[in-house]
């Protein structure tokens, strides 16, 4: 999808094994997708796809970046 949207190739599927290419991978489909959307709704995209901000198999996820996001902000 990343590449869709870069409307190029300049990822192969392996690439996601590589810390720095999978975190530009990351920020690129976000930055497409996620457009005024609150850390939750980003959180769900992330994990459940473009639309994944409105489906519930994504509510585990995101209680575990909320659960990571309020340890971090705490310590």
């Amino acid at each position: 999808d990343v590449n869709r949207i870069l409307g190029y190739n300049r990822y192969c599927y392996t690439d996601r094994w590589d810390k720095d290419k999978s975190r530009n991978m990351a920020w690129t489909y976000l930055r497409h997708y996620v457009k005024s959307k609150t850390i939750e709704q980003q959180a769900k995209i992330f994990n459940g796809g473009p639309k994944g901000y409105k489906k519930k198999s994504t509510e585990k996820y995101w209680l575990k970046i909320r659960k990571e996001l309020t340890t971090c902000a705490n310590s």
